[in-house]
């Protein structure tokens, strides 16, 4: 009994190791075409992550803001979940509150063509697909 139990934990710790981290510098950018206007319109995105931080910094047509999240990771998916601004806000720089803490804004997947983006309520508008190859790590 403790040889197999023994056998299942170096198992279980064997497989856990093999999951890569998440942590690094990833970098999206978007080009959302022109709107009813005529005008181009784009997003770059900055997604940093490390063991202890989370921050995503939007700048774009429209777009500039910073924002504290958190990650969960689930085997090859990572949600990206807002906390706050980067000013420790919960409301945007025109007083709305857009999320709630821990609201998951979109989720990234491992995948056999690369890292693929699944976009919840951060999702960029009618221009971009729900789900898309979009960041890259840098």
């Amino acid at each position: 009994m403790n040889e197999l139990l023994s056998t299942l934990l170096l198992s279980f710790a064997a497989s856990a190791s093999l999951t890569p981290s998440w942590d690094g510098n990833y970098r999206c950018e978007l080009d959302l075409g022109e709107n009813a206007a005529g005008q181009s319109t784009w997003a770059e995105y900055e997604l940093n992550i490390s063991k202890d931080s989370c921050s995503l910094d939007a700048k774009g047509f429209q777009l500039d803001e910073s924002i504290v999240c958190s990650t969960k990771a689930q085997g090859d998916r990572l949600d990206v979940r807002f906390r706050s601004y980067s000013n420790g806000e919960l409301s945007n720089l025109f007083g709305v509150q857009v999320y709630r803490v821990k609201e998951t804004l979109f989720s990234l997947e491992r995948g056999q063509k690369g890292l693929l983006t699944h976009w919840l309520s951060y999702w960029p508008g009618e221009l971009a697909p729900k789900s898309q190859s979009c960041f890259k790590r840098k």
